[in-house]
């Protein structure tokens, strides 16, 4: 072989290891700046039973159960959002059983549900900032009404079968989501 070839052939390796590890640079790179995959555990904060008879717990990260022994309940939050990643399910005396959960916070942002609800009783959500059901949000319930209005606890306590919504906010309710009712 003659030497100029040698340099030549050896000129290639070298560029090819460049390109190599170049390769790989650009790769780890990549690999660094892709955001890490966050799990989204967020569940309803801070009730306040105002009406009826629940218990609210919380067995393990991103699980919210809400046991309901009186057929209405009327339950104050500061936020009702359900991550993307977190379940909230109500155990309900039966099929006709009605849980009005009202959003009081102060805040401007609506409430987010991104994960999954269940319910085997009516689920009320009311925020007057606005309810989102996220593009991935699963929502099993015999019934929903997600309203940026309000609703009397002495109108749900009394059983009346029509409840008049009243005093709206000024949010949107979005359904991106599935629900099942």
């Amino acid at each position: 072989m003659a030497v100029g070839a040698y340099i030549t052939m050896k000129a290639k390796v070298s560029l090819s290891r460049l390109m190599v590890s170049t390769a790989i640079i650009a790769v780890g790179a990549a690999w660094l700046s892709t955001p890490s995959f966050a799990v989204d555990l967020e569940l309803p904060t801070n009730p306040n039973v105002v009406g009826g008879v629940s218990s609210v717990a919380t067995p393990s990260a991103g699980v919210m159960n809400i046991t309901q022994s009186t057929g209405r309940a009327v339950i104050d939050w500061d936020s009702f959002n359900i991550g993307e990643d977190a379940s909230v399910q109500f155990f309900q005396p039966g099929s006709n059983s009605l849980a009005v959960n009202r959003v009081i916070s102060a805040g401007i942002n609506p409430t987010r549900i991104l994960g999954e609800l269940k319910a085997n009783g009516r689920v009320m959500v009311l925020d007057r900032n606005g309810v989102l059901f996220g593009a991935n949000s699963v929502v099993d319930v015999v019934g929903i009404v997600a309203s940026t209005g309000d609703v009397t606890n002495a109108s749900v306590m009394s059983g009346a079968t029509i409840l008049t919504l009243s005093d709206f906010g000024t949010g949107t309710i979005e359904n991106l989501g599935h629900i099942t009712a």
